[in-house]
């Protein structure tokens, strides 16, 4: 499942079945507002299209505008430093994380007039949900993430000399994080 395949299911994520239609909560401690499958299934796949739209429209915002100035740099024959993509980029990622969770909100504001049908989740319901929720394969990915990390790491520095013993303490910090998370997890059910 890619990346955004997993943001599609975290939004349908939010719809709960429940008999006939569905119970909507803006996040896993809210309270629950009633939905119809029709328009549960509205919701989804205006967010996929939306989402889909939106990625594509930031990509070609973001394109022009940094080759524009890589091809003037190149025919100038001036070295750009490796900041200057992201400072070109910057202002439409900006826009795109905005309405990314414009997007997001949606339901939140179609459904803002309905009464609440449930009440809202304890923190520690919350918790044990979001725990069930998440996947080993998402622990794995953790782990596997700071070994390419730590990997390129020790190739540039040497991580018992100075100070850089600290990438090791905060290696370690991380990966006892993950275990713990796993642990959780396992008793979450």
């Amino acid at each position: 499942m890619g990346a955004q395949d997993r943001l599609y299911q975290q939004f349908a994520d939010r719809f709960e079945a429940d008999g006939d239609g569905y119970i909507f909560r803006n996040n896993l401690q809210a309270a629950g507002m009633r939905t119809t499958t029709a328009e549960r299934d509205q919701f989804v796949v205006e967010y996929k299209r939306s989402l889909r739209w939106l990625t594509w429209g930031s990509a070609a915002l973001i394109l022009p505008p940094l080759l524009g100035v890589l091809v003037a740099a190149s025919m100038m024959g001036i070295n750009l430093p490796s900041w200057i993509g992201f400072l070109v980029s910057a202002p439409v990622l900006a826009a795109f994380v905005i309405s990314s969770r414009w997007i997001w909100n949606a339901p939140v504001r179609a459904l803002r007039g309905r009464l609440p049908v449930t009440q809202e989740r304890s923190k520690e319901d919350a918790r044990r949900l979001a725990f069930r929720r998440m996947t080993l394969g998402q622990l794995g990915s953790a782990v596997l993430l700071e070994a390419i990390v730590f990997w390129r790491l020790a190739a540039t520095h040497n991580l018992l000399a100075g100070w850089n013993w600290l990438w090791l303490a905060a290696a370690v910090a991380f990966l006892v994080l993950i275990a713990v998370q796993a642990v959780r997890k396992w008793r979450a059910g």
